[in-house]
């Protein structure tokens, strides 16, 4: 989701989306910082969304943030009664059966002290037909993982993974992401924002 001024959503409504795209089956949010809420309200708007998924707990710190999180739930849940979006929840650290070929196995969830921002890690179970035997591993991370107390339990999800995305927060996206020694010794296919970056 953007920074609240749609540019990284208008971004990848022209380059991420794929053409003629109009549903898509799950959008699973992470977190409920305020400044990224507006791009849902568009994205419910502009394509048909099945369903989405809400996590159940975060890192609270205060009852303040606590409250506030509850209010945006309660906007969500509202608009998606409007836009007939089913609306599901989740626990983080247990994870949730998305869809049918699609599995959250965990989401681990840190805040930077230097700074206000989360640091994310998913790791995903998914197969390329509902039938199919065949399961993968993706493991999805924030730009600033290495930098948070999430690096060991990135490093564990590196090493089971098939495929490792490294996603941007808001609109920024590091150039560089370095894999600390250990965890590059296995050629995995690596996806930097929306661009396929290199190997390692």
């Amino acid at each position: 989701m953007s920074d609240g001024s749609y540019t990284t959503y208008r971004q990848w409504q022209e380059q991420g989306i794929p053409y003629h795209t109009t549903e898509v089956d799950a959008l699973v949010l992470t977190h409920y910082h305020s400044r990224h809420l507006s791009s849902v309200y568009k994205l419910l708007g502009d394509i048909r969304v099945r369903a989405i998924w809400l996590p159940l707990s975060m890192n609270m710190t205060t009852e303040q943030k606590a409250e506030q999180d509850r209010g945006i739930v309660r906007a969500i849940t509202e608009l998606a009664k409007q836009r007939r979006v089913e609306v599901c929840y989740y626990a983080p650290e247990y994870g949730a059966s998305i869809t049918d070929t699609l599995y959250l196995n965990r989401l681990h969830y840190s805040m930077i002290k230097r700074s206000t921002h989360p640091t994310l890690a998913m790791e995903w179970q998914y197969q390329a037909e509902a039938d199919s035997a065949q399961t993968y591993r993706m493991t999805i991370i924030g730009a600033s993982s290495w930098e948070s107390n999430l690096a060991s339990q990135v490093g564990e999800m590196i090493s089971h993974a098939d495929i490792l995305i490294a996603a941007n927060h808001g609109p920024i996206v590091k150039s560089s992401f370095a894999i600390p020694d250990g965890f590059a010794q296995r050629e995995l296919p690596i996806l930097i924002g929306n661009k396929v970056d290199a190997a390692f």
